[in-house]
């Protein structure tokens, strides 16, 4: 079998949720492309997750404004115990998943990364950075 369309195993679907997954939950009309992204191998892995204590998750939430604005903020809470981010007028992500190092992407985006920084122990600001633009909102 040619594996001309390299890397397609590890594109993820909605939700951050692998194409092999999704394939699966097609049944038996999906069965071809069950079996073509199993035999290209890796067709499962899931975006790398760390670990987050719901201690160190609910030092983040808070509110991080950028601007002057009624809707230049972001919030960050806990629901149903999954850390979420929202923005006045938009829709909410509901789950964001920790990389590391108090960086996260909301699901099925992993290319956007969501960071906390922090000075003296106390979390001070949040930069988004999808690949085109970068927005650092400090913690109010």
């Amino acid at each position: 079998m040619s594996h001309g369309r390299r890397g397609l195993q590890s594109t993820l679907g909605p939700h951050g949720i692998t194409l092999l997954v999704h394939a699966r939950a097609g049944g038996p009309d999906a069965a071809g492309v069950v079996q073509y992204l199993s035999a290209l191998g890796g067709a499962d892995t899931p975006p790398p997750s760390a670990t987050l204590a719901p201690g160190d998750r609910d030092v983040l939430v808070g509110t991080y404004v950028f601007g002057a604005g009624p809707r230049d903020h972001f919030i960050v809470d806990v629901q149903n115990d999954r850390l979420g981010i929202d923005r006045p007028g938009s829709p909410a992500r509901r789950l964001l998943i920790h990389s590391g190092n108090l960086v996260f992407f909301p699901s099925g985006v992993p290319t956007a990364k969501i960071a906390f920084a922090q000075e003296g122990g106390k979390i001070t600001q949040m930069t988004i950075a999808d690949p085109d633009v970068t927005t650092t909102a400090r913690r109010q």
